[in-house]
């Protein structure tokens, strides 16, 4: 499928007439016929229905209108991206993570396109999750990957899923509720709960919240903290217990993971690479592409 036929055939729909729209093309009126003839032979279907009067287009014509603009807008994004990937000499790609966690899981798919591109320098931020709207619309951060508690819905961003993990408890390796056969889970009762502040991360608390309120008693939360490392410490410490998702317990810390008694509470966390509609960044695209190509998750 030529692109120069579909713009043929737009530009007849927006003109309603075969004459004046061959001559806004430059050309004659029978190589403009010989166009939409061309697609409508490719297609398997009548696109427009010739005839006297106003132009006429059929259910597969107005379908193919309505959608073989995205397709020309594509064709343009992807002409942009290659052009400025072999002009681009700045070759700067800011990336905000939310957390160690996220970020580690994708050390690989970096190390990747910095072998690939070596005049490539990646630029990285760990933001925690209220922090990362404001990076991206500001242009502080050319792309974020982030657990997807709301950014899927926003306008302004384009996202995509990367992959996904389940909520767990995590406790010192040494607690009592590990050598349990069976994990009563109302037990915790008595436990100190740590968590992230909830203008941070609402959804943690409620996750909490919820967890407890199941096994019948309220969390008895004694820090509430701005990062997850903090967290993690402190449950190493001895300090309390806490629930996470399974991708933010990484590092060398000496912790133990319990699987949650509920399908609800375990539900999968989507993690999303998210950017700015506007940012024009062809690295953007590399990293998208890195990262599919990976399958790893």
């Amino acid at each position: 499928m030529k692109t120069r036929d579909i713009i043929a055939f737009r530009t007849l729909v927006k003109l309603q007439n075969f004459s004046r729209a061959a001559e806004e093309l430059f050309m004659s009126q029978p190589t403009l016929s010989k166009k939409i003839q061309n697609l409508e032979e490719e297609l398997g279907t009548l696109l427009v229905v010739r005839g006297k009067g106003k132009l006429k287009l059929t259910n597969a014509g107005m379908i193919f209108y309505e959608q073989s603009g995205n397709l020309l807008e594509l064709e343009q994004e992807l002409i942009s991206n290659v052009r400025n990937v072999s002009n681009d000499n700045r070759q700067i790609l800011n990336i905000g993570f939310m957390g160690q966690g996220i970020a580690r899981a994708l050390l690989d798919v970096l190390n990747t396109i910095k072998e690939q591109n070596p005049d490539l320098k990646i630029e990285i931020t760990l933001l925690n999750y209220s922090e990362i709207s404001s990076a991206l619309e500001s242009g502080m951060i050319d792309l974020a990957v982030v657990a997807d508690l709301g950014f899927s819905t926003m306008k302004n961003f384009k996202c995509e899923r990367l992959f996904k993990s389940e909520n767990i408890l995590i406790l010192p390796e040494a607690h009592p509720f590990l050598k349990s056969r069976k994990k009563d889970f109302s037990s915790l009762a008595c436990e100190k709960f740590i968590v992230l502040e909830e203008s941070i991360s609402p959804r943690g608390l409620e996750t909490v919240m919820s967890l407890c309120r199941d096994c019948g008693f309220t969390p008895n939360i004694v820090k509430q903290v701005n990062h997850i490392e903090d967290i993690l410490f402190y449950v190493e410490a001895g300090q309390g217990i806490s629930i996470l998702p399974q991708f933010d317990c990484t590092g060398n810390y000496r912790i133990a993971s319990v699987e949650l008694p509920s399908r609800e509470l375990r539900a999968p966390i989507q993690v999303i690479a998210a950017y700015n509609r506007k940012n024009s960044n062809p690295f953007i695209t590399v990293f998208r592409e890195t990262a599919k190509r990976k399958k790893q998750y």
